[in-house]
């Protein structure tokens, strides 16, 4: 099935309590292209910086979306700024979720 490509991969689900992570947050952001930037050199930015767990480009309100895990309300706001900082950001939407709400792969569903 993986040569056929029916299996494109697999994952690993974490307890992130037990690595030291107490909460996930969503950041949905908005890019700018007047300068030349191209959301997918930002998606690259993204996806190689810590704590990002998962990061998408979107079809709606907002370009984005990186979901992180986190460990706490400071860790949160200061990950939120080295977002903020990536050149071609224009604005970031966020939200946070605690305690025992998992990111889960049976929840997405394709």
């Amino acid at each position: 099935m993986t040569k056929k490509g029916i299996i494109r991969g697999s994952t690993v689900i974490l307890n992130k309590n037990s690595i030291g992570y107490n909460g996930v947050a969503a950041f949905h952001i908005d890019v700018t292209t007047s300068y030349g930037d191209d959301p997918n050199t930002i998606l690259d930015t993204l996806i190689k910086m810590p704590n990002i767990i998962v990061a998408t480009k979107t079809v709606g309100e907002h370009d984005l979306l990186v979901l992180a895990v986190i460990h706490n309300i400071q860790h949160y706001t200061k990950l939120g700024l080295e977002i903020a900082q990536i050149p071609g950001i224009k604005e970031i939407n966020s939200n946070i979720w605690t305690g025992k709400e998992e990111i889960c792969p049976k929840y997405f569903i394709i």
